[in-house]
């Protein structure tokens, strides 16, 4: 099963995240005009998270390095700034109360370029 998210800006400053799981669905949301890409990037975070098995763990190879920071840090402290994060790290603390601590995982890549998958499920 292949699971993918990303985060972009339009030539119009608009940013959104996009994500699809192979077999379950896809989606994409706007995060708005005064939101930066890593902003699309937890968006799309936040999407796959919603949709994809509730019993599998997950390794999310992002090319977002600020929004890798942006979930840790969330995560660490408790606070978020955007409500989009804030739920980014709700569904992550639910994953990891079901499946350990280690069911979500971040780790950056330079691109996607070449990338097999941009998440990939652990089992």
């Amino acid at each position: 099963m292949g699971i993918f998210t990303d985060g972009s800006m339009d030539e119009e400053g608009q940013v959104g995240g996009g994500w699809q799981v192979e077999g379950v669905g896809e989606g994409m949301e706007g995060a708005g005009v005064a939101a930066a890409v890593w902003d699309g990037e937890v968006v799309g975070v936040r999407g796959m998270l919603k949709l994809a098995p509730a019993d599998r763990k997950f390794l999310v190879l992002s090319d977002s390095q600020a929004a890798i920071a942006a979930v840790r840090k969330a995560g660490r402290t408790g606070r978020a700034r955007a409500a989009e994060l804030k739920e980014v790290v709700e569904l992550i603390r639910e994953r990891q109360a079901r499946l350990g601590p280690n069911a979500v995982r971040f780790a950056w890549v330079k691109a996607h370029i070449g990338t097999w998958a941009t998440s990939s499920l652990t089992s």
